[in-house]
């Protein structure tokens, strides 16, 4: 019997076939949707020496045709979006997973496509060069990726017998031909050993009966191949003695500051219902009075730290201590250490605190209880996973589970704690390096740690009593939703007056001890110039950094919370159990208006978010185009590179005068949503008001404006850091209504896979390449976008410009019942229930913000989605693409390194190119 939550209402049937699959059906008898997934265990540790990113490849390869189902004429991607779904897959370190969903009428025809993945795949040797190629442009799309940087340099100084030592991804120069074999043969070698029905799990979500299921499994899944038998031979050890007790100095493409502490311990996967690793990173990593995290903050060494376990291969686990660097903690590195493991060895001298692992414990009891379903898509592909790692009745329940900490596991595992098994990653920018990565290019020195120094660090011992974290006063007593009490169907407003509106609702659907508050606060003295939204920004960043030890035990608790700055000022987000829930939102609400910030805690926070902004000069220029955009189509939105010009020279007493000011005048507009009665949520709306107001004065909101294209067509150029190519076209609708954005949202599902298929598979432009449905506020609109490795801006453009010509041929394509698909697909995705108390509390949330009081936006969408006939799509696809004598009625952005080619263009920043846009364009009509 597979043990599930209370509120898990799905049926389960777990079945194998004669030749060896494991199977697990779900009934999901309130979904439209159907899901599969299938799970491998094979990954990158599996690839061959001598062709790393094999396995890769074939994943790749399963989505390009079968004997059955031919590339040429049936392609699975096209099939399921035209059946309302999505497909994807992904390849780790020991496993393959392969999912998809699609509207519950194409069940049967779906999974045979699906089945003969795993059973006759086509291994074209057209496909495969265009797969290779589109691994290449994935793998150079994340060349500058820090984390695959330094990942590298951990696969280069580990020990190279194991097999996480080999490049996983793949690129051109390892995915080739050799003397003895063809990649299409190693495809087929690969795929034919791993590919067995033992080492492979189905599970299949779908509204009908599980015996339904079973009976289509049987037909389509027979044929899979007879178990063979694989047996895994012990991996090598992760490390050897020369990989450990050193210091990798790693020099970052970003300003980033950082120094990971990785020791090696015992793995813990042969007792994994212990979950040991939970105590011992508690013990390390909590952020209360007293903790490591705040002896390092105090002597001003660091103004973050993190403690968790990374690669558990079942040998050995890595245990990492990743602290963030202040400026003199980079500079004073020795002085970190010491106090690091003089906090280490102090705490393996202490007893046993079981009241940390109990409270971990009943948290983890208290979420599997109240666990909320996931869309069937992301279920079948979790569950298909976990059949690998947990007994079939322990499948659900196996991430929860805390059977009690292993005394001699967490014995050895503090004993392992020591100078003999660290592994000091040091990132800055200023490191030195005497080796460069073979395929990232990071330039890195490892050294051996000093004898000296290791002989302090063993030695150290805090100056102070240790101090371990109290009892937690947050962790809830009451563990069942309240009755239902108030049954409005949508939110209703609790308070409405001058500045201030406050929206409640009970939740009758889910039934948890569960609520999200969410509280925006348009603040008129943080708007007008970007020096003040940059001192906003800060405002919010030091106040976060200032609270973290008095929230921690709330977080702990499960009691999440967020500042986040928006176009008007900033919202706060509470989540998390509600019973005690009003009081901590009460308590961060007055901490707002503390302002208990030093000018040492100033600069520090400043340089902080100054070093992420300059940052953002190496995001992919893709992502660099799609942040223009949004500065350029609204007020008060400011790029990053202009946020840190304004805020460099910003002085402590000119913030701290900013900052007296802020909350002078407020406009508050708040919802409260999940497990109070209408009593409890009006005395958290007063709550909020009184904390809010009492030294505050009530404000209108601060307007939000949308800039509209007018009729002609408009081109400006970034520079960037980066060596690939990016494009974006803009199209913007020329009205605001419920019409208008169904029709955008109509248009974005046809071009999407046409853009994808032209655009990517074919002409392979790049591996970032599609179309999206881009709304500004309420105003619809849609992009093409492409970040690409092999082409200029030019080409690009052309090819953009071919696509837009040759969409009517694509219109023509289509017929009344592939239209029809196409809408229903639609209408299923916006309609899709929800499945957790969070994307409801979302959706009610942003249909608030978009001014939507009386929640039938989505419907009247939907309406019109149907009203919408097959001629009138093509008609108003011909009006919006149409080709004037100026051009297309569009914004184009692009950005390049190439100074030859930003020498011929008129390059500016995005400052000028924001005002320059603006000051050519209307209102649009909200």
């Amino acid at each position: 019997m597979i043990k599930t939550s209370k509120h898990d209402k799905q049926n389960y049937l777990h079945f194998q076939l004669d030749s060896g699959l494991r199977i697990l059906v779900v009934e999901t008898p309130n979904s439209n949707r159907f899901a599969a997934a299938v799970a491998i265990k094979a990954g990158h540790f599996n690839d061959p020496q001598d062709c790393p990113g094999l396995t890769h490849l074939l994943e790749h390869m399963l989505f390009q045709g079968t004997e059955v189902f031919p590339s040429q004429t049936h392609d699975f991607m096209h099939v399921v979006n035209n059946c309302g779904g999505r497909a994807n897959a992904w390849t780790s370190q020991e496993y393959m997973n392969f999912y998809y969903d699609v509207n519950a009428q194409f069940a049967e025809p779906s999974l045979q496509h699906f089945s003969r993945f795993f059973v006759c795949p086509e291994f074209s040797q057209e496909k495969i060069e265009q797969e290779v190629a589109a691994i290449e442009s994935e793998f150079k799309l994340k060349q500058r990726d820090e984390i695959r940087r330094l990942n590298e340099v951990h696969k280069e100084t580990c020990n190279s017998e194991h097999p996480f030592s080999q490049f996983s991804v793949g690129n051109a120069e390892t995915l080739v031909d050799n003397s003895f074999y063809t990649i299409r043969q190693r495809l087929m070698e690969h795929f034919e050993h791993y590919f067995t029905a033992d080492n492979m799990t189905l599970v299949v979500s779908a509204p009908f009966a599980c015996e339904e299921s079973k009976n289509l499994i049987e037909t389509y899944f027979e044929d899979i191949a007879v178990s063979k038998s694989l047996k895994s031979a012990p991996l090598p050890p992760l490390f050897v003695a020369e990989n450990l007790a050193v210091q990798i100095d790693v020099r970052p493409l970003k300003n980033i500051k950082r120094a990971i502490y990785t020791f090696i311990l015992p793995s813990e996967e042969p007792d994994y219902s212990a979950k040991s690793i939970t105590y011992l990173s508690c013990l390390i990593g909590h952020e209360c009075d007293g903790s490591l995290y705040c002896l390092l903050k105090d002597a001003g060494l660091a103004n973050g730290l993190t403690a968790g376990c990374g690669l558990d291969d079942g040998e050995s686990l890595e245990f990492n201590i990743s602290v963030q660097l202040t400026d003199y903690g980079s500079q004073n590195l020795d002085k970190l250490s010491e106090r690091l493991f003089a906090y280490i060895n102090t705490i393996r001298e202490i007893d046993f605190a079981p009241h940390i692992y109990n409270e971990k414990k009943k948290l983890a009891e208290i979420a599997f209880l109240h666990m909320e379903p996931a869309k069937p898509i992301e279920w079948v592909s979790q569950l298909s996973l976990k059949m690998h790692q947990y007994p079939i009745e322990e499948v659900i329940h196996g991430d929860y589970q805390m059977s009690g900490v292993n005394r001699d596991w967490l014995k050895q595992a503090l004993a392992a704690l020591t100078p003999e098994s660290l592994r000091l990653v040091v990132l800055t920018p200023e490191s030195k390096f005497d080796h460069i990565s073979h395929y990232y290019q990071t330039p890195y020195r490892i050294s051996r740690l000093d004898r000296e120094d290791m002989q302090k660090w063993a030695s150290a011992r805090l100056a102070t009593p240790l101090k371990l974290p109290e009892p937690n006063p947050y962790i809830p007593d009451r563990v069942e939703a309240l009755d239902s009490c108030h049954a409005d169907n949508e939110p209703q407003k609790l308070i409405e007056e001058n500045g201030v509106t406050v929206w409640f609702k009970q939740d009758q659907k889910f039934r948890l001890p569960h609520g999200h508050i969410y509280v925006s606060l348009d603040l008129p003295n943080s708007q007008g110039t970007a020096r003040k939204h940059a001192m906003t920004r800060l405002f919010i960043e030091i106040m976060m950094d200032d609270v973290i030890s008095e929230n921690y035990p709330a977080e702990a608790a499960g009691l999440c919370y967020n500042i986040s700055p928006h176009q008007g000022g900033l919202t706060l987000h509470f989540n998390g159990y509600s019973q005690k829930q009003a009081a901590f939102v009460s308590r961060v609400l007055s901490q707002l208006r503390l302002r208990r910030f030093t000018e040492q805690n100033f600069n520090q926070i400043k340089q902080k978010l100054l070093a992420s902004w300059r940052n953002h000069q190496h995001i992919k220029p893709a992502n660099a185009l799609f942040s223009q955009l949004s500065c350029m189509l609204q007020n008060n939105q400011f790029a990053s590179d202009i946020l840190a010009q304004h805020l460099s020279d910003v002085e402590f007493g000119e913030y701290a005068e900013f900052v007296v000011h802020l909350f002078d005048r407020v406009n508050l507009e708040a919802m409260i949503f999940g497990d109070w009665d209408m009593a409890q949520a009006i005395q958290i709306a007063e709550d909020i008001r009184k904390s809010l107001y009492t030294r505050s004065k009530s404000a209108g909101e601060v307007a939000r404006k949308v800039f509209a294209l007018q009729e002609q067509e408009y081109s400006y150029h970034l520079t960037t850091s980066h060596s690939d190519v990016a494009v974006i076209n803009y199209f913007q609708a020329d009205e605001v209504n419920e019409y208008k954005t169904a029709l955008y949202m109509l248009l974005n599902q046809i071009l999407s896979p046409i853009a994808f298929h032209d655009l990517r598979k074919e002409k392979q432009l790049g591996y970032m390449v599609g179309s999206a449905y881009f709304p500004i506020n309420l105003c619809p609109g849609l992009i093409i976008y492409i970040q690409s490795d092999n082409k200029n801006i030019w080409d690009i453009q052309d090819n953009i410009d071919d696509l837009l010509e040759k969409l009517p041929s694509y219109f023509e394509q289509l017929d009344e019942e592939k239209w029809s698909n196409i809408q229903q697909g639609l209408i299923h995705q916006l309609n899709e229930q929800d499945t957790s108390l969070r994307a409801c509390a979302q959706r009610y949330w942003m249909s608030i913000g978009l001014k939507d009081k009386n929640f039938r936006r989505r419907d009247k969408i939907c309406g019109w989605i149907t009203d919408i006939g097959l001629e009138e799509m093509i008609e108003q696809a011909q009006l919006i693409f149409a080709k004037k004598e100026y051009g297309y009625k569009r914004l184009v952005l692009t950005s390049n390194q190439d100074q030859a080619i930003n020498q011929q263009l008129d390059v500016v920043n995005s400052f000028e190119i924001t005002r320059h846009f603006q000051n050519q364009c209307g209102l649009v009509n909200l």
